[in-house]
């Protein structure tokens, strides 16, 4: 299972496809309101388990800290972090600073502010192709605003402690240039140079040679 970032839907891997052993994007399912990290996932858990164990759990950025979570439950061989976050002690002061403000924008600003501001910003810092940078202003205007503030505000919460251990191997591939997620700790990642955080889309080859690698691990 592959889980992505806040915003993004399964086209954030539209370049990984063809590079990466065979995955699955689940849905999202609706959170209830205040509702924790660690809560949407045991609740979410036994739907994806239902038919057979997911052997990994991936996730980009926010959907990484929802994979730590899953993992506590469903225990996967391995979760593997692509420009993510370890635990809640990485989460930036600057991203818990915006998510504040969040409650006093109405959705219509929010949109505008999304598709926009801030996707075509982080396109150009990551330097994304023309179809890229489109398919990531589509994601923002078909991002489902209501699970974005929830998701938003419940990443900038998370509170999984940075000595909390997991029931498996957790691996951690970042890129050494990250804006949106600065890289804290580096002991235990491997780092992709010249890369930012849209890893999925600026270095598909690389990133889908490193899940072949981690996934060829656990069999």
């Amino acid at each position: 299972l592959l889980l992505p970032g806040l915003g993004a839907d399964a086209r954030l891997f539209d370049d990984l496809r063809p590079h990466a052993p065979p995955f699955v994007v689940p849905a999202w399912r609706t959170p209830l309101p205040g509702e924790s990290l660690r809560d949407y996932a045991r609740r979410w858990a036994p739907s994806l388990s239902a038919h057979e164990r997911p052997r990994v759990l991936a996730g980009m950025s926010f959907g990484g800290q929802v994979a730590l979570e899953l993992a506590d439950v469903l225990r996967p061989d391995a979760v593997l972090l692509l420009a993510s976050h370890p635990d809640g002690s990485e989460v930036s002061a600057r991203f818990r600073r915006q998510v504040r403000v969040l409650p006093f924008v109405p959705d219509r600003a929010l949109r505008f502010g999304l598709v926009n501001l801030g996707m075509p910003a982080i396109a150009r810092d990551e330097r994304l192709a023309a179809a890229q940078r489109e398919r990531l202003r589509a994601m923002a205007r078909a991002a489902d605003l209501t699970f974005f503030r929830w998701a938003a505000r419940a990443a900038a919460r998370w509170d999984r402690a940075a000595n909390a251990t997991s029931p498996c191997r957790v691996r951690r591939l970042h890129g050494e240039s990250d804006r949106v997620i600065p890289l804290g700790r580096r002991d235990g990642v491997e780092l992709l140079a010249n890369a930012g955080h849209l890893l999925p889309m600026t270095h598909a080859q690389e990133v889908g040679e490193w899940l072949r690698r981690e996934v060829a691990a656990c069999v």
